[in-house]
């Protein structure tokens, strides 16, 4: 009997996943673009979508646009930042770089 009770207790925890809860975007890993330095990360109001600021060796920055995308998450287990599909903006100063940023990210639902 002990030995039943042991064998579908295994089926069991074989068959039966419990459910992964969904991992935080804040708690991602930092985004890496070649020949570029992170200057800025800037996120909307949930969390959903960001901005990623960066600087190449000429001195020009970009506004990286992304998007937190768990659509995968109940089969598996997959969330990562997706690039937008409009590429990067570029701008000549940090300050413009913010704003762009800024406009970006509230013309997203959820800013």
């Amino acid at each position: 009997m002990r030995f039943l009770d042991s064998l579908r207790r295994s089926a069991r925890a074989l068959l039966v996943r419990e459910p992964i809860p969904r991992p935080n975007p804040a708690e991602h890993v930092t985004p890496v673009f070649a020949g570029q330095t992170i200057v800025e990360l800037c996120y909307s109001r949930h969390r959903n979508y960001r901005a990623v600021i960066t600087q190449d060796s000429a001195g020009r920055f970009r506004v990286h646009r992304q998007w937190w995308d768990a659509s995968d998450w109940d089969v598996a287990s997959s969330a990562y930042w997706a690039d937008d599909d409009d590429g990067a903006v570029i701008a000549d100063t940090l300050e413009r770089a913010r704003e762009l940023a800024f406009e970006a990210l509230n013309a997203r639902d959820d800013s």
